[in-house]
């Protein structure tokens, strides 16, 4: 007899299924990963745009859910909502650290990704203080932008 899709469980049989997912017995996590892969790769594919992260991304996100099992709440928690907030959260990191891959504007460095001074005068290949005088210049150009328009 072939098994429902997870989508399709309810009642007892969402929660018999939800809570042997929780303490990974059985095939749980082998079908829970056989069936969620498809929808999670076109998702973790529309945040990362480098085809060749995609998969790594993936495994990773199946890697961060297996570790956060225990602390999903089947009696109060959706779970496709809170396995695409996971590989959101773990997807979204890789697309700022892909975008930030030529990124030479201090400001957005600091500002948009999150660098210190001393990561972006690192990542630039320069001294702090030459990072710390082009942030100032720069902030001073989007002032001057912002009074303008």
């Amino acid at each position: 007899m072939k098994k429902a899709k997870l989508i399709h469980l309810r009642g007892n049989e969402r929660r018999d299924f939800l809570e042997a997912l929780i303490e990974q017995k059985g095939d749980t996590l082998n079908r829970f990963v056989d069936e969620l892969t498809p929808a999670l790769l076109g998702f973790v594919s529309s945040i990362v745009e480098d085809e060749s992260e995609v998969k790594d991304v993936l495994a990773d996100v199946f890697s961060v859910i297996r570790q956060k099992l225990p602390q999903f709440n089947h009696e109060s928690d959706r779970l496709l909502p809170w396995v695409m907030n996971v590989a959101r959260t773990v997807a979204l990191p890789k697309k700022a650290e892909t975008a930030m891959g030529n990124e030479r504007s201090v400001f957005r460095l600091v500002y948009l990704y999150g660098l210190s001074i001393d990561e972006v005068a690192a990542k630039l290949n320069t001294t702090v203080v030459e990072a710390r005088k082009s942030l100032r210049n720069e902030l001073q150009q989007l002032t001057q932008k912002g009074n303008n328009g």
